[in-house]
């Protein structure tokens, strides 16, 4: 797994700490924000950027949790061992969210299954805020139970009414 490859995940914190404090930048910042970031201290600029993963995904409950988590991780950790924490503790969430996520699919298959076996013809979901792979890691949410019906070959259709990063 790719954690710096998944920025939409619930590990956003950790891989935003070892980018910053590797010195790679993710985003661009413009001068004054360059010189905020140099001024501030290691755990200010840990407790800013926390604060403004939550705020760009307000409903994205999710996301909270994991910062939330990792906040809680790293509170009162020394400066010199931050940095392996944090990506320690980034992959766990997103191995442990990967599981949970599978297990949805696996859950969410059941009821697709009696659908199919019911009805025989393709099966129609509508999906609401489909959390997919911007939200959480490889099998998404919403989108589990749709990818394993698939992989077992049950015909389904999709309907999509809302998304949004």
């Amino acid at each position: 797994m790719d954690l710096f490859g998944n920025f939409g995940s619930s590990a956003d914190l950790g891989s935003s700490i070892g980018l910053k404090t590797t010195g790679n930048q993710f985003w661009n910042l413009t001068p004054a924000e360059l010189v905020e970031d140099t001024i501030l201290t290691e755990k200010e600029f840990i407790n800013k950027s926390a604060e403004e993963l939550i705020q760009s995904r307000p409903t994205a409950i999710n996301l909270k949790w994991a910062v939330d988590r990792m906040m809680n991780k790293l509170s009162g950790i020394n400066s010199d061992q931050i940095l392996n924490i944090a990506l320690k503790e980034a992959k766990e969430i997103c191995d442990e969210d990967e599981k949970f996520c599978e297990n949805i699919g696996i859950n969410g298959l059941k009821i697709i299954e009696e659908i199919y076996n019911k009805k025989k013809e393709t099966v129609n979901i509508l999906t609401h805020c489909n959390a997919g792979w911007l939200a959480t890691i490889n099998w998404g949410t919403a989108t589990s139970p749709i990818y394993h019906a698939h992989k077992k070959g049950i015909p389904v259709h999709v309907w999509v009414d809302e998304t949004r990063p």
